[in-house]
């Protein structure tokens, strides 16, 4: 691919008290030897993790809880892996990531019964800019941004007999988002900064998420499970604080430039989905078809102003945007030593606003793979397929 990649990792685990404290470092640094994209190329990335998981039984049932830190350089250049086109500026665009959480769950068996409850915590911390290579002009891509979640839930299983199980859950998720305003910017950006800077910047989105689902096990190589869900997504930090259109399109890779939106509202999703569930000791077929409605879907629209030559998209929430389809999966064991499997997806999505397809939707793709064992050596030979995507969006 282009990328040359040194991960590390260390794990080391110890008895303390009634339970187990296990600590968990890793660094992964990826460098990009010449995998070019559009407008920019990624240089390189270096990421740091610590993370440290306590899990504990007592006489009531078992407490799990966990803190971890990751942090992100990240560096992106439009001239160390291409020649410049004439007119163009040598530019480059640092970005700096740190997230740090910690969550504490118990989970409490009564009978047939098992209550779960707990409370996380995530911060995430970011900052981003572009810098001309030639003037030393520095603009702010997103200043000082913070999107701090803390989340609370409430779960009950049941195992009603050896054939029906139910599953219960609520979750609460309040999600606090900032920036701080514009402080370095190229000329051509000044009245964005200034409308940009001049708005209030601080959110609380309060979000509740429900879940539920039913599971019969008529024997033991059938399983048939129902289940229904409302999920809600806070706007992220690139969807609502990109401030002005001008340079990079943060990310997105498509060749069009994005613009934030601070008039965001969350996304509010319902999904209904039934899986069938067939096995043996040598054998599984399983298919999960499903129905998702999103209101209030998230996404880059057109707007009337131009940049490189095409229409802005700046992120808006659809109406209704619906996604359906089926994941499956099969796996079959000729012998101990060889075997075979594969899983085949397809999404289709709909913006009910304008019967548009919604954008960037993967088309129907699988993959096959066959397993094998010999003279010590485990292989794999693997398959992956993809069919056409004639549905695209029309405005992209």
């Amino acid at each position: 691919t282009g990328f040359e990649i040194q991960q590390h990792q260390v794990i080391a685990a110890m008895r303390l008290g009634q339970g187990v404290l296990a600590l968990d470092t890793g660094f992964v640094r990826t460098r990009d030897s010449g995998t070019p994209t559009l407008p920019m190329d990624m240089i390189e990335d270096d990421g740091v993790r610590i993370g440290l998981r306590y899990t504990a039984t007592h006489d009531f049932g078992t407490v799990e809880a966990r803190a971890y830190v990751h942090t992100i350089e990240h560096l992106m250049n439009n001239y160390s892996l291409r020649p410049l086109l004439p007119g163009n500026m040598p530019m480059e665009s640092p970005a700096t990531s740190d997230d740090y959480g910690v969550s504490l769950g118990v989970s409490i068996p009564q009978g047939v019964h098992t209550l779960r409850f707990g409370t996380d915590f995530h911060r995430n911390e970011f900052d981003a800019y572009q810098r001309n290579m030639v003037t030393g002009a520095v603009q702010d891509t997103i200043n000082e941004a913070t999107r701090t979640r803390w989340g609370t839930y409430a779960e009950w299983q049941a195992e009603w007999s050896d054939q029906w199980s139910s599953l219960l859950g609520i979750r609460n998720d309040t999600v606090f988002s900032n920036a701080a305003g514009v402080t370095s910017f190229f000329a051509p950006a000044a009245a964005d900064a200034a409308a940009f800077n001049a708005r209030d910047r601080s959110f609380t989105d309060v979000n509740f998420d429900v879940v539920a689902s039913l599971r019969y096990t008529p024997n033991d190589w059938s399983t048939y499970e129902l289940g229904f869900a409302r999920k809600n997504r806070a706007p992220s930090l690139l969807e609502r604080y990109l401030w002005t259109p001008l340079g990079a399109n943060a990310g997105m890779a498509d060749g069009r430039t994005y613009l934030g939106n601070l008039a965001l509202d969350s996304e509010t999703s319902y999904q209904l989905a039934f899986t069938a569930d067939y096995h043996g000791e040598k054998w599984q077929v399983k298919a999960t078809p499903f129905y998702n409605i999103v209101n209030d879907y998230i996404q880059g629209v057109p707007i009337a102003r131009l940049a490189a030559g095409q229409p802005v998209l700046q992120y808006q929430n659809v109406s209704r945007a619906d996604l359906y389809g089926i994941d499956g999966s099969f796996r079959y064991a000729f012998t101990e030593d060889f075997g075979i499997r594969g899983v085949v997806s397809y999404v289709r999505g709909v913006n009910r606003s304008n019967d548009d397809n919604l954008y960037r939707i993967a088309p129907l793709h699988g993959m096959l793979a066959f397993d094998g064992r010999m003279l010590g050596w485990k292989n794999t030979l693997e398959l992956v397929l993809a069919a056409e995507q004639n549905k695209t969006a029309a405005y992209n």
